[in-house]
């Protein structure tokens, strides 16, 4: 079981986007995180803000917004798949585009339907097989791991592409680090218990600060996954490059990451 580093960025049209290394040969996989660069959103939503919110962006800017990126990744706008995020552990099979209700884990076997997860510091994550035969979408902050909502993504996913858990690739996109990530032990206490392999809380200043990725990282190895890729981009760091909702008092947009079947 290994965990592979590394975020490939990449310039598509006026987009800049990612791409995880574990990810990238799989055959017939398509995957992107993105930024906030390169929309049309005003502040404090600039620029390429991708959620859908009443009195927030207007839904036009982020239709617009949706449109570049499926441009800029030469797939259609209109058969993107969305879920009603709601930091809990629900797991949906989608094979048509729409809306998904109260789950924040997608899974297709369906070709051209992508698949879009967002995100303002939790991770953005995807697992597939490795011959391409299915792959799942996930949104995934401290409570889904402490509920495994990526692992029984990816039981649930293995069981539809009828392979092994151990031969899964996961890639874990930005989201807020260790750096930045300070928690109380309401947050710490049930992800230990979820992750007794996980790495420590680190005290600094007297207060705890916890690595998300590397939990989640620990926690889909001792599943048994084989690879599992993560490039450790904080997004809280890097105000020009990301959203986030904590260093924003939540007065912001979204990134995430959109991943398909060719």
């Amino acid at each position: 079981m290994t965990a592979a580093p590394a975020i490939r960025w990449l310039k598509r049209g006026r987009l800049f986007v990612g791409a995880s290394s574990g990810l990238i040969d799989i055959p017939g996989l398509g995957h992107a995180y993105t930024t906030r660069l390169g929309g049309v959103s005003p502040r404090p939503y600039a620029t390429l803000n991708l959620q859908l919110k009443d009195g927030e962006d207007r839904a036009n800017r982020v239709a617009m917004n949706r449109q570049l990126l499926a441009e800029a990744l030469d797939i259609r706008a209109d058969r993107f798949v969305t879920a009603d995020q709601v930091h809990g552990d629900t797991v949906t099979v989608v094979d048509a585009p729409g809306h998904a209700p109260a789950c924040d884990a997608l899974i297709t076997m369906t070709r051209g339907l992508p698949l879009l997860i967002q995100v303002a510091d939790c991770l953005p994550v995807v697992i597939a097989d490795p011959a391409g035969r299915a792959l799942a979408a996930v949104h995934c902050g401290w409570r889904g791991i402490a509920s495994g909502i990526a692992v029984k993504a990816a039981r649930q996913l293995a069981g539809l592409a009828e392979c092994p858990v151990s031969d899964l690739v996961v890639g874990i996109g930005p989201g807020i680090g260790p750096c930045c990530f300070t928690v109380h032990e309401d947050v710490t206490v049930p992800l230990a218990a979820a992750v007794p392999t996980g790495p420590a809380p680190i005290e600094r200043d007297g207060r705890l600060f916890i690595n998300l990725a590397g939990t989640l990282t620990a926690q889909l190895l001792a599943a048994g996954i084989s690879t599992v890729s993560t490039g450790n981009v904080c997004n809280a760091c890097k105000p020009e490059m990301f959203y986030s909702y904590r260093r924003e008092s939540g007065k912001t947009g979204r990134q995430g990451v959109v991943a398909w079947l060719a």
